[in-house]
């Protein structure tokens, strides 16, 4: 618990832009679910968590000062796994294609 509450106050401002760019891109999807009463861009909140798993994974090894074989190449596999999931953020910038025009500038800001 101690290591967890160490690695939050030692990466705060990391932390918290990247939960506040989080919260702001989900209201923005919310805000463009509520215009457009359609759920299309939905899938970008598990791409979203998808991406954050990695990045979770990476800084909790990070703030461990020493750390048995075992938990390491467990903990290497889960990272593994989850890695290929994170570039999807970036692919969904495809899907503005099929976005309207109206509404082009907020689908950008969502993606």
């Amino acid at each position: 618990m101690n290591t967890i509450k160490q690695l939050l106050v030692n990466r705060f401002k990391i932390f918290s832009l990247l939960t506040v760019g989080m919260a702001f891109s989900l209201f923005l999807l919310m805000i463009r679910m509520k215009l457009t009463h359609s759920f299309f861009l939905l899938f970008l909140v598990w791409n979203l968590f998808l991406a954050v798993i990695p990045f979770a994974i990476s800084s909790y090894l990070i703030s461990l000062p020493k750390l048995h074989k075992f938990k390491f190449i467990l903990c290497f596999g889960i990272w593994l796994l989850f890695l290929p999931n994170a570039p999807y953020i970036i692919t969904d910038l495809l899907h503005l294609k099929v976005s309207t025009n109206s509404l082009l500038w907020l689908d950008i800001l969502v993606t």
